[in-house]
């Protein structure tokens, strides 16, 4: 006598075809899931620039404030032409002033649109470096212009934030990301002996919007030397470092928004 199962089809769909899926996806899944672990993705390219200007630590505090440098020639100053001239003292050497309201390169339309006077805070810092630093004689029209061709000009904006990092590398000058905790203690350890610090500032008491200054020293009493492209009164007097840290732009792009800026020991740099 033979036993039927009228009901057979409907038990292997309802489960037995479901048991055997799962086994199945479980088998399959497991040498997909070796092949597709992180390891065997090949590697993100990297950009060189970007990893050149941070080629080491963030350097370790000094014990004690980097001391002033001593004058090398005359202190900034506006002449009665609408120019400014002077050298301020650094660690690295003497520095070369500019200012981007200066009557040579004031009105100078960056990309064809946008006054130095306005928008030149970065070319006209970058140019000071680049000018004193290097064996480059650069003005700020030039870095200007300069920047625009290599793709760090924002129009209506002004610049990139990598253009800092970037183009002062680009330029032979050694720059390191200062990724630390914000304190007194450390922007004075980053400054260390023979280097200078690139910070992009937000609103308050340099800019409504960005800007970019620079730190060459510390006072007797822990105040810090400031170069600012956009004011010589800024740049004449020393700065309580916890202002500068509270309006320091932060977080920031890039690395910022302190970079320190160093020469490499085998550089043909002006001065030596």
């Amino acid at each position: 006598m033979k036993i039927k199962f009228p009901k057979y089809r409907i038990f292997i769909k309802q489960h037995c075809l479901p048991l055997a899926l799962i086994l199945l996806g479980a088998i399959c899944y497991l040498p997909l899931s070796a092949k597709m672990t992180a390891s065997a993705f090949p590697p993100k390219k990297g950009n060189p620039i970007l990893e050149a200007f941070a080629p080491e630590p963030t350097p370790e505090p000094t014990p004690s404030p980097t001391p002033t440098p001593q004058p090398e020639g005359p202190p900034p100053q506006l002449l009665p032409d609408g120019t400014y001239t002077g050298v301020i003292p650094t660690g690295m050497g003497p520095l070369t002033y500019y200012n981007q309201h200066d009557s040579r390169w004031a009105n100078y339309l960056w990309g064809g649109r946008d006054p130095l006077t306005s928008y030149g805070c970065g070319p006209t810092a970058l140019a000071m470096v680049v000018n004193s630093f290097t064996d480059h004689s650069v003005t700020p029209i030039d870095m200007a212009s300069w920047s625009k061709d290599h793709g760090y000009y924002s129009p209506g904006h002004g610049s990139y934030h990598n253009l800092v990092p970037e183009g002062l590398t680009l330029f032979g000058l050694r720059v390191e990301s200062c990724q630390m905790a914000l304190t007194p203690e450390n922007l004075i350890g980053a400054l260390g002996f023979d280097k200078i610090l690139t910070l992009l500032m937000g609103p308050g008491h340099f800019t409504n919007n960005g800007h970019f200054i620079l730190i060459t020293g510390v006072t007797d009493n822990g105040e810090l030397n400031i170069v600012d492209p956009q004011s010589l009164e800024n740049t004449l007097k020393p700065w309580d470092p916890n202002l500068i840290i509270k309006e320091a732009r932060n977080p920031c792009e890039y690395g910022g928004p302190v970079w320190a800026v160093s020469r490499y020991p085998q550089n043909n740099v002006k001065g030596n």
